[in-house]
Parts: C-alpha cells; sequence; structure tokens
C-alpha cells in the first residue's frame, strides 16, 4: 500500500498529523513482534548451522570435534555440529518491552565470544546482519506505519 496523505488544508493537515501522532504511540506491539521474529530468525540460523549468515559458518577444528565426542559421548556427524553442545544459545534470550523500545538479550555469557570470534575461535554470528533484520523487522513496521497513517489503529 503506498503511502499518502490527504488532508484539506492547513488545519485539516494539522488535524490528520496530530491523528497520526496519537496513532503511533501504541508501539508496544510492533516492537514486541518484532523481538519475537528476531528471536525466530536466530533459531532458525542456528537450526541450519548458520547458513541464513552471509558465507555461513566455518566448520568446527578437527580437535574440537574430538573434544565434543570424547566430553559428551557423541558420534562425529553430531559432534561436527557448531553451536549445539547444551541449547543454552539457541534457547536462553530474554524480551524486554517498552513503550518506546525493545531489547532482545542473551542470557549466556559466551554468546558474544561466538557472535564476534576470538583468536582462537572462528566467528559464528547467530544474530541478523543488517540486511537479513531489515527484511524481518520490514514487513511488522510497515504494517504498524501503514495502519497509523491510514487510521486503523496503529497497533498490530
Amino acid at each position: 500500500m503506498p503511502l499518502l496523505l490527504r488532508a484539506g488544508g492547513l488545519s485539516g493537515l494539522l488535524l490528520r498529523t496530530n491523528q497520526i501522532s496519537r496513532r503511533l504511540r501504541g508501539m508496544a506491539r510492533p516492537i514486541r513482534s518484532s523481538l519475537v521474529a528476531i528471536k525466530g530468525w536466530i533459531k532458525d540460523n542456528i537450526a541450519k548451522r548458520g547458513a541464513l549468515q552471509p558465507g555461513g559458518w566455518l566448520p568446527l577444528r578437527p580437535s574440537t570435534i574430538r573434544r565434543k565426542m570424547r566430553i559428551l559421548g557423541i558420534g562425529p556427524a553430531r559432534a561436527a555440529r557448531p553451536l549445539v553442545r547444551t541449547g543454552m544459545l539457541r534457547d536462553a534470550w530474554t524480551m524486554e518491552v517498552g513503550p518506546r523500545r525493545g531489547v532482545l538479550r542473551s542470557l549466556v555469557p559466551y554468546g558474544g565470544y561466538h557472535e564476534h570470534g576470538t583468536r582462537k575461535m572462528s566467528r559464528r554470528p547467530v544474530l541478523p546482519d543488517h540486511a537479513h533484520a531489515v527484511a524481518v523487522l520490514r514487513p511488522i513496521w510497515d504494517r504498524y506505519l501503514n495502519r497509523a497513517i491510514h487510521g486503523k489503529g496503529g497497533e498490530e
């Protein structure tokens, strides 16, 4: 739906602008929807072993695979799967939703090491890059803004 704003004269434009402004105040629902969508993308990315990321994830080193086999008592195929030992990085996310902002936070302290890599460990990002985040979030916010502008409440 194209963005179109119709108002008769200056007073009509001011009235319409005030209506839109009031409708844009209720942002908690689209913020919550955005966080849920990103959380789903993260789980999907981990399940697909980083395939949603540009270039994907590098495979584990043979020494890491051997260590996982020994510690977990699993076969080589399962041990070769990156970021799947306990499932904590995939599952331990909290959402904080406020009237104007939202925060999605991992509860595992080692998440940053996987996201950015270390001297000894390849980078295996779980968060979406900019292009993927826009693709996930654009439909949610387009719907919200269109409803606010066209008088359908602005809430999802």
